[in-house]
């Protein structure tokens, strides 16, 4: 049983196996020692401690193994104190996608337990109809995250260049068998480069055209074909009354 150490209790179990000579009416005490595996699993673990009247050890060793013997059942309970807490200190995504290098998904977790844990799980998108679109696993090389300690997981978004708002479901497990479970959500919004820069410059056309209309409407207000109204003129003091102030007399001298 020694290369089952961790879980087999008849190797953490030290009694002396020899012979022991007893007088009649004669009482011994035959010490037991148990020295629990470090690494052992909590449980409850049994183990039987026959005592066998033969002439010799094989005789006696068999008739144990036959369940013959007297003896008695020894059990030996491990507690589990030790506990298992996971929790996600920040879920963060680029809020606006434009292209596959500013599309990273960023996870840390802390481990605020007394022992260490391996956590799964998986990132879900969807769509805004709801639908889901794509899903990333989490921590596909096994990392495992000591007590007291914190490890961030970065990922990238599938990017496939479609425009649209998109919501991120992050769902974590860990602890025994994965049935601790750790849930958040992001949003974000994948606008493509491609179409930003047609989004800018349809924008810039179309100021251009609005200012063109503007000045076109304003410089035919200004050049209208309308009679133009009274223009004053000045008139010297020498003018007769009778003569009007736009009429122009040129006297040859």
């Amino acid at each position: 049983v020694m290369d089952q150490q961790e879980k087999a209790i008849t190797s953490w179990v030290e009694i002396n196996r020899g012979r022991i000579e007893m007088m009649p009416g004669e009482e011994k005490v035959v010490p037991l020692t148990i020295k629990v595996h470090p690494n052992a699993q909590a449980g409850e673990y049994h183990a039987f401690i026959g005592m066998s009247t033969e002439s010799n050890r094989p005789l006696a060793e068999a008739k144990t193994m036959r369940g013959d013997a007297e003896g008695i059942i020894l059990k030996v309970t491990i507690e589990d104190k030790t506990t298992d807490a996971l929790r996600m200190t920040s879920f963060l995504v680029d809020r606006f996608v434009v292209t596959d290098t500013n599309n990273t998904i960023s996870l840390t977790l802390k481990n605020e337990g007394s022992k260490a844990s391996t956590p799964g799980g998986e990132i879900i998108f969807y769509n805004s109809r709801g639908e889901e679109v794509a899903s990333l696993p989490v921590n596909t090389d096994g990392v495992t995250i000591d007590p007291q300690t914190e490890k961030t997981f970065e990922l990238a978004v599938p990017f496939d260049g479609k425009l649209g708002r998109f919501k991120v479901n992050a769902s974590i497990l860990y602890g025994i068998d994965g049935k601790s479970n750790i849930f958040d959500t992001a949003q974000f919004y994948m606008i493509p480069f491609k179409l930003l820069l047609m989004f800018g410059l349809v924008i810039v056309l179309f100021s251009l055209f609005v200012t063109y209309l503007l000045r076109r409407v304003f410089y035919d207000e200004l050049h209208s074909d309308d009679e133009p109204g009274d223009i004053p003129l000045y008139v010297r003091g020498d003018r007769e009354h009778t003569q009007h102030d736009h009429d122009i007399h040129i006297t040859k001298k």
